[in-house]
């Protein structure tokens, strides 16, 4: 191990890395990673959510070069934090040119990393450096307002816990050799933090898509694996791993698996990572390059399933439209067949201290009872025709596999900010409305808007007797929906939400190799009057134990 090397890069600062190299001389391929997370955290016994640049001893015992670098502005290297700008971003492409132009360096160099690491791959893979000959990327953020930041317009808590993480692992960890802190470092850090937390970039502005891969200027032509998982990463990491694999111009693999076990250090997916790596980067013919393009894991299946494509091409999409039911305030129907004339809309009081901090949904839509297997893989989109009477709402979606007993698993989520409904008809999808979030149209009161909802892909499949749920909420609990948890609106209205004829509201969802077949709506409908209940049914439960390596077969 070489460490505290310093690499001087084109504007003069000298960026920090450590090098594990195998024992054995020779020249070798070389996995680089960088981050704002230090250096130091990779093989220390830290509880931090940084450990994930990757598992050197597995790497290095099998041929490779681990590279880990500091990224400007963070750890051992000086200058300023500016979260993957692209000056940041060309400093990497420059390390992966001076990594593979050294002794022990065959010439060949691919990234390797989740989260940050993972981000930092796919911005540097633009810039088309030589000698960057393959990535595998994790957990990676591809549109940095519309993965991590705001969802629908909606900060999300994440944003404040970046800013105190950066503050927390500086204060721990970002020292330079003396042993001594780094003024820079500090007063950089505290900046951006401050950006983050007084909501300096509330809007999808210039500083935004300057560090987004999907805004960003340059092809994905390498060999790119992306991935991440269904459920836990609703809210910052899996949205992003679709678009970037859509960007991939050239080889490409995607996998969308359960979490990862353990889920730190990084380390679950190193079988597959290493295929890829040794096809691309040793010249072994390891049949990476034969294998379907698209692994996904089906969620209630609790099944592996190979794909040839995404959107997956056999997709039957279907509405199911959100019915009131007479003589219940708060819970309604989702059905097959369009609503009639004279269905009253459901409403709700929106506010800032509403029933949703406690996890309780503002409104409940089920559907009938479910007579055979369904199975929902794919994107989502929610039509809401409401009004206000407050001059802005927020409406937090939740999609949910209800079982026999009145339990539900949340499989996804979607957000919108009302004032941010505005859709931009050019970048919006078939199966996905995109919202250019450039600014703010506040509501006209009471009167009736079309709002159309993005919820996050997912994979399940709705066994016999169970029922597909929706919840619409106004406010999220701290407990249940953290660390991705939103604001609620500080605007105090009444909410209703239509379905009629000429205002029919629905859900669009995606079935694969599937028909609908319900049976009795029934009348053991789960609305909890006490928070108590309605937590012990909600629960936290997953209903599958994966190994702590996955095989992908």
């Amino acid at each position: 191990m070489e460490k505290d090397v310093y690499v001087s890069v084109s504007d003069g600062l000298r960026i920090a890395l450590d090098i594990y190299r195998p024992d054995k001389e020779g020249k070798y391929p070389a996995l680089l990673a960088m981050s704002n997370y230090t250096k130091e955290l990779q093989g220390s016994d830290s509880p931090s959510l940084c450990n994930e640049a990757g598992d050197t001893e597995f790497f290095v015992s099998r041929g490779y070069v681990h590279v880990i670098a500091d990224s400007r502005g963070s750890g051992h290297t000086g200058g300023e934090f500016t979260l993957f700008n692209d000056r940041e971003i060309q400093d990497g492409a420059e390390l992966v040119e001076w990594i593979a132009n050294q002794p022990w360096c065959n010439g060949n160099v691919g990234m390797i990393g989740m989260s940050y690491f993972g981000t930092v791959q796919l911005l540097i893979a633009k810039k088309n450096p030589p000698h960057l000959k393959c990535i595998f990327t994790y957990d990676p953020i591809y549109d940095l307002y519309r993965d991590c930041c705001y969802h629908g317009g909606k900060m999300s808590l994440f944003d404040f816990l970046m800013a105190y993480f950066w503050i927390a692992d500086h204060l721990i960890f970002f020292r330079d050799k003396s042993g001594k802190k780094n003024k820079m470092n500090w007063v950089s850090f505290l900046s951006l933090a401050w950006s983050f937390i007084t909501q300096k970039h509330k809007y999808d502005d210039t500083y935004m898509r300057e560090r987004s891969g999907y805004w960003g200027k340059g092809k994905l032509k390498i060999p790119v694996y992306v991935g991440s998982g269904w459920e836990y990463a609703v809210g910052l990491h899996l949205r992003g791993v679709f678009d970037a694999y859509r960007d991939a111009e050239g080889p490409k693999r995607m996998l969308v698996g359960p979490p990862q076990v353990p889920f730190r250090p990084y380390c679950s997916w190193r079988l597959e990572s290493l295929r890829w790596y040794d096809h691309w980067l040793k010249g072994m013919n390891t049949g990476v390059d034969k294998d379907p393009p698209i692994n996904i894991w089906i969620m209630g299946k609790n099944k592996w399933r190979s794909e040839q494509e995404w959107p997956i091409a056999r997709t039957k999409y279907i509405d199911l439209f959100l019915r009131s039911d007479k003589g219940k305030r708060k819970i309604g129907n989702l059905s097959v067949k369009q609503p009639v004339e004279g269905e009253k809309p459901l409403s709700y009081l929106s506010w800032p201290l509403s029933s949703g901090h406690l996890g309780l949904p503002q409104l409940i839509y089920r559907s009938p009872i479910l007579c055979s297997e369904v199975e929902i893989t794919g994107h989502i989109v929610l039509k809401l025709y409401a009004s206000c009477s407050a001059r802005d709402t927020s409406f937090l979606i939740k999609l949910c596999d209800e079982d026999e007993d009145g339990r539900f698993r949340v499989i996804s989520k979607g957000w919108l900010k009302a004032s941010h409904r505005e859709i931009d008809e050019e970048r919006s999808l078939p199966y996905r409305p995109f919202h250019p979030h450039l600014k703010e149209e506040k509501l006209k009161r009471r009167k009736i808007y079309e709002f159309l909802i993005e919820i996050w892909p997912t994979s399940n499949l709705f066994l016999t007797g169970h029922r597909i749920r929706l919840e619409i909420a106004c406010a999220e609990s701290f407990y249940y929906d953290f660390p991705y948890t939103h604001f609620p609106s500080p605007s105090i209205g009444k909410v209703k939400i239509y379905s009629s004829p000429e205002y029919p509201s629905k859900i669009t969802l995606p079935l694969v190799d599937a028909e609908l077949n319900f049976g009795n709506l029934g009348s053991n409908v789960l609305f909890a009057d006490t928070p108590s209940s309605y937590f012990v049914t909600s629960g936290k439960d997953r209903q599958y134990s994966p190994a702590k390596e996955f095989i992908i077969k």
